[in-house]
């Protein structure tokens, strides 16, 4: 981890160092023009932002306008006078007026709509926006006014008690007060037809000439002249911008880097969590298997219960010293029938198959120290070697020299005075090293630590869980439990103890009737054989 922090540290200087070589680059490329834009691009900018403001000005009242595309307050008005025309609709279905044609109605639908009339896309486009704007007027009335009356008919009902309330409430229908058909019609003339009415002559006129076609394009061109001539204002943007950009993206790139560090510090912590979570299981079902141990310890008498321990010999002295019968020494067949064992024999074969399941974790666990031993020390090896051999020295010298100088008088000649006079004699030398970014010696491996903390253990490890594993087992199992339960561990001895006395008092009882048996049948024997001479 340590030289991991090492070699970022390195790199991360290393570009900071690139980054500075590549501006100073930058700046012996640019020479004396990025002196000339600092000093007076301010003067420039100003006077070039009254200027692109006043033709704003111009451009800006109808430049939403003339745009040919559909734009989000277009739908929202749609929507408003689909819900008035629906409005109109129902009450024509309702009433039956879907055939009524008023004398106003076929006058009008003589005329022909402003919308046909037109061949421009653009003015089509713009005329669609008035008219929008313009049925919004009556949709806004019919839908304000169905809305009132529907909650005064609504409150009517709710107010007025049974049954009189369909005789009074009825009467608020929003359908025949509100009209919304006479508005329909009243938008379809002054909206779609484009007509006004002259009360004193009694006769229609048209809102909008008929050359608002070439009106409306002549719009659009003055509009994309001056858009054009706005662009004239992104000059610094376009030829300045890509050379900052170049000098600084070696900085990005090391920002880019630090995030990815911080992205692999994530990682490695999670890791570390991870590996303390295996841990902590490690360590339950380890402490898991102990309580099953004591468990069976405790409530099963019979379990692991096969060592003659120096309490068993104790008891059986004991014994011997009453006149007592006792089991010194104990037979062959009696140590093979109760798989009997001395706590200082050799091991069983159940303990040796213990044995060798813990020495193939330990080949693995060795494998894995050593892996991570020879990882640090070719890691810290290809350090060295990068700092040993990594020495640069980057040294730039540059001169520039500018002279700008206007003649003339005016207006005009005044401004590029005051903007383009320029002198300007520029030198620069600079050397540029990386001793500081490889100052940071490595963590060398220390094979004394790795010795006595990681070689160390591991051998104890090897000396405890596989050699003598049973011995490390066979001291918990009798001394270590002993303490802790002393009267559950006597318990067990004299019941084993019992358990053979037994055995050796009824296999003695046995072996004796056996001998009366023989001793009877040879008697026997040998009285046939008598009887047989006397005859």
């Amino acid at each position: 981890m340590v030289n991991f922090g090492h070699s970022t540290k390195i790199t991360l200087c290393h570009l900071e160092l690139q980054a500075r070589v590549a501006k100073r680059r930058m700046q012996i490329q640019a020479g004396p023009l990025e002196m000339l834009f600092e000093k007076h691009f301010g003067n420039a900018t100003s006077i070039g932002n009254k200027v692109v403001k006043m033709l704003r000005s111009l451009v800006q009242p109808y430049d939403g306008e003339i745009d040919s595309d559909s734009t989000e307050d277009d739908k929202h008005l749609s929507a408003i006078i689909d819900t008035a025309e629906a409005l109109a609709t129902r009450k024509l279905k309702t009433y039956g007026e879907d055939n009524d044609d008023t004398e106003e109605t076929k006058v009008d639908r003589v005329s022909q709509p402003v919308l046909k009339r037109l061949k421009s896309h653009l003015t089509k486009a713009i005329y669609g926006r008035f008219m929008k704007r313009c049925k919004l007027m009556f949709a806004s009335s019919v839908t304000s006014c169905h809305k009132k009356f529907e909650e005064s008919q609504s409150l009517c009902y709710d107010t007025i008690p049974f049954p009189i309330h369909y005789f009074t409430c009825s009467a608020m229908n929003s359908l025949t007060l509100c009209k919304p058909d006479r508005f329909k019609i009243m938008s379809h003339k002054y909206c779609e037809l484009g007509q006004v009415q002259d009360a004193a002559r009694g006769t229609h006129e048209s809102l909008f000439s008929s050359e608002l076609d070439s009106e409306m394009s002549g719009l659009e061109n003055i509009s994309k002249t001056v858009k054009h001539q706005l662009h004239l204002n992104l000059h610094f943007v376009a030829v300045e911008a890509p050379e900052l950009e170049q000098g600084y993206s070696v900085n990005q790139l090391q920002t880019e880097m630090k995030h990815d560090l911080e992205y692999y510090k994530i990682i490695l912590a999670t890791f570390d969590k991870m590996f303390t979570f295996l841990i902590i299981m490690f360590t339950y079902f380890v402490f898991k298997n102990c309580v099953l141990i004591i468990m069976n310890y405790l409530n099963d008498i019979e379990y692991k219960n096969y060592f003659t321990t120096p309490y068993f010999w104790h008891i059986d002295s004991k014994r011997r010293r009453e006149g007592k019968v006792f089991l010194w020494p104990l037979r062959k067949e009696e140590i093979k029938f109760n798989n009997l064992i001395s706590p200082f024999g050799l091991p069983r074969s159940d303990e040796i198959r213990k044995m060798t399941k813990a020495f193939v974790r330990w080949i693995v666990l060795l494998f894995v120290v050593i892996a991570i031993v020879m990882l640090d020390y070719y890691y810290n090896r290809m350090l060295e070697i990068v700092i040993e051999h990594g020495k640069m020295l980057s040294e730039q010298t540059s001169y520039s020299h500018l002279n700008i100088k206007v003649d003339g008088e005016g207006v005009v000649a005044n401004l590029l005075k005051e903007i383009l006079n320029f002198n300007y004699t520029g030198y620069l030398k600079e050397e540029l090293t990386n001793e500081k970014c490889l100052k940071n010696a490595s963590s060398k491996p220390d094979w004394l630590y790795n010795s006595y903390s990681l070689f160390l253990p591991v051998f104890l490890i090897l000396l405890l869980m596989v050699f003598f594993n049973f011995v490390v087992q066979r001291f918990v199992f009798l001394v270590v439990m002993g303490i802790i339960f002393p009267y559950r561990s006597k318990a067990r001895i004299i019941h084993l103890y019992n358990k053979l006395l037994l055995a050796r008092i009824n296999m003695d009882k046995l072996n004796e009737a056996k001998k009366i048996e023989e001793k009877k049948e040879n008697k026997k024997k040998i009285e046939e054989k008598n009887n047989l001479k006397d005859k």
